[in-house]
């Protein structure tokens, strides 16, 4: 509990950059994912792969933004929690926000397996180019439910006064996705399916790590099985705090999409 009381007794200014740096970078290091995959693809595959990837890429927005719904409403929750020293429901919060990413992330996954060429194709995707987006857009879709909950835990560490740690341990997983992304690429030659299969697993191995801190002995919260269990009143206070937060990652998703030729229809009427 040292970290938390001294958040409630450090100035201002200090906390404001302890704070939002990490945050900051997290936020880059989230998009690093995809960003290193169009480069790796580019090189080893060609110019075809790296717009098969790049297809992908607002799928992967809305990964990000399921994440920071969940983890935005659930660190708000949990601070207000914890200002309080109510443990126990900051726990209960922890549980269903954990809850609500992997749900959320399965059934991203699901839809995406079930429309993965129509969803494509209003990504922006050539029907040329879907025989490699599609097998990359199945498997990374597996990767981010890990994404999502990892963006959630780390919002978590950040409220428990370990805002570096959070971003460390995203980095690591972009070290990790470098590494098996290239391997897969260049040594394996697996192409634009190699570089998904090393993204869902440096995805998961994030993820992982994460929630192995947080279920380590010091850590202030811990993930409760009782509150794993369905609290429909919890979930809904997480969502309609994160969900300002969230929303704002699809309306990016869209500005990358508006003004390609023919959608939205009103896009070629802007000036």
């Amino acid at each position: 509990m040292d970290a938390i009381k001294h958040m409630g007794e450090q100035s201002i200014n200090r906390l404001l950059i302890r704070y939002s740096l990490p945050a900051i970078a997290g936020f880059l290091a989230n998009a690093l994912y995809q960003f290193v995959d169009r480069i790796l693809v580019g090189r080893g595959v060609g110019t075809d792969g790296m717009a098969a990837v790049t297809a992908a890429f607002p799928l992967a927005i809305v990964a990000m933004a399921l994440g920071l719904l969940v983890g935005t409403g659930t660190g708000n929750r949990i601070s207000v929690l914890l200002g309080k020293r109510d443990v126990e429901g900051a726990e209960r919060v922890l549980g269903q926000g954990l809850r609500l990413a992997l749900i959320n992330g399965t059934v991203l996954a699901l839809v995406i397996w079930a429309f993965t060429k129509p969803v494509l194709l209003a990504c922006g995707c050539t029907p040329q180019l879907l025989a490699m987006a599609v097998p990359f857009a199945r498997i990374v879709s597996i990767g981010q439910i890990f994404l999502i909950a990892l963006i959630s835990m780390g919002n978590i560490l950040r409220v428990q006064g370990r805002p570096m740690l959070g971003l460390l341990i995203m980095l690591s997983s972009n070290v990790l996705n470098v590494v098996l992304a290239a391997l897969a690429v260049f040594g394996l030659h697996w192409g634009v399916k190699g570089t998904a299969l090393a993204t869902a697993i440096s995805q998961a191995a994030g993820c992982l790590t994460v929630i192995a801190f947080v279920q380590r002995p010091s850590s202030v919260l811990h993930i409760r099985r009782a509150f794993l269990k369905a609290d429909r009143a919890t979930a809904r206070s997480i969502i309609s705090l994160g969900a300002p937060f969230g929303l704002m990652q699809p309306t990016t998703a869209l500005g990358t999409r508006q003004g390609r030729a023919g959608w939205p229809p009103w896009a070629s009427s802007i000036p």
